[in-house]
């Protein structure tokens, strides 16, 4: 993350330089990349200049919002925060509000699969919360474009897949099922480097088995921490020692 952020914010700099249109899409990467990064108490889910959250009727966007493209953007970005830092109910408002919009969006095909994944964790997680069996609708159609998906490229989304069933296995009460599908989720990811959703799969294996297996939850904690310092957010590393209350010593 590092590295990015270094090259992003240069980026910013030669857009900013010539006023470009991309200034504005860059500043929000490089607000995501330092709230990943950074060890702040500030809340890690706001992306600086903030934008509201909320439906958006007609063809355009209000003046107070940038563009589609720019806005699906950021509402991807706030997305992918609010579930990656436990903030499932902010998270579901961000992808409803998204609804409202997305098919106006032109051209977002870089992010789509990202988007259909953390959608689907994000309505299992607020089904959980809520016990709101309806919201597994949703959830079972993301994993549905997520096959899709994995049919034409399964290097990149094969672990993508293997996690959201998983997550929906434990929701079924499937637990035999989720297990096996925790750990494929976990080699896959590291076998195609995708440190972060590496990091991502251990986390959620720690929290299936935290009320089963303690030595085992711990353990999945213990290399949840290691891939995410790995991919350099000693700020997540921090949320999960104060969410599931495991305390540095598990590192």
């Amino acid at each position: 993350l590092q590295a990015l952020q270094s090259e992003a914010r240069q980026l910013q700099s030669h857009a900013m330089a010539f006023n470009h249109e991309l200034t504005g899409a860059v500043g929000h990467l490089v607000q995501v990349l330092s709230n990943l990064c950074n060890e702040s108490t500030l809340d890690p889910t706001i992306i600086m200049p903030e934008v509201p959250t909320r439906k958006i009727e007609g063809d355009v966007p209000p003046k107070d919002m940038p563009d589609f493209v720019h806005l699906g953007q950021i509402y991807f970005y706030r997305l992918f925060l609010s579930y990656l830092f436990g903030r499932y109910s902010q998270a579901y408002d961000i992808v409803l509000a998204r609804e409202s919009f997305v098919d106006k969006i032109p051209v977002r095909h870089a992010i789509l699969a990202d988007e259909t994944f953390y959608t689907g964790l994000t309505a299992v997680a607020v089904a959980r919360e809520k016990g709101d069996d309806t919201l597994l609708v949703q959830a079972r159609q993301c994993l549905d474009n997520m096959k899709g998906f994995c049919e034409q490229c399964r290097h990149n989304f094969e672990h993508k897949r293997c996690l959201l069933e998983a997550e929906i296995a434990v929701y079924d009460c499937k637990y035999d099922k989720a297990a096996s599908l925790y750990d494929d989720a976990i080699h896959i990811a590291g076998e195609h480097g995708f440190v972060h959703e590496q990091g991502l799969a251990h986390e959620k294996a720690g929290s299936f088995y935290y009320g089963l297996n303690r030595s085992k939850s711990l353990q999945h904690f213990k290399w949840a921490k290691k891939y995410f310092l790995q991919w350099g957010s000693p700020r997540k590393v921090r949320d999960l020692e104060q969410r599931y209350s495991i305390g540095s010593s598990s590192t």
